[in-house]
């Protein structure tokens, strides 16, 4: 196979990014056993970084692959604002989007910046 067959992108991020576990004591919260807080397809759409700046969240992802796609983003809320920005997190353009999913066209190997406003 090729490259992007054999997922070299994804083998890389997962060699030079191990997962960490934090072991901690039984506790009570607002919380379910199993959560969560974001999820991002198709698997050639690759997060790089989620981080908070002032009252928005910004994420950072990347199409790895070479192809056009349709990203799709699903949050655990709704965002009350999503803009994408410059790679400086300046706003460029506000994204219209229903409820909890967020779909954007991500051009090959295009960074794409959003700041989300929750």
């Amino acid at each position: 196979g090729n490259w992007r067959e054999g997922k070299t992108y994804k083998v890389a991020m997962e060699f030079n990014n191990p997962l960490i576990a934090i072991k901690t004591v039984p506790h009570s919260g607002k919380l379910p056993k199993k959560f969560s807080f974001m999820s991002i397809s198709p698997e050639n759409i690759v997060i790089t970084s989620l981080k908070k700046n002032g009252k928005y969240l910004i994420l950072r992802f990347y199409e790895a692959s070479g192809k056009n796609t349709n990203a799709k983003i699903l949050f655990h809320k709704p965002p009350k604002e999503v803009w994408i920005t410059d790679l400086l997190e300046e706003k460029i353009k506000r994204i219209q989007h229903k409820g909890e999913k967020i779909s954007i066209n991500v051009k090959k190997f295009e960074i794409v910046t959003l700041a989300l406003k929750f």
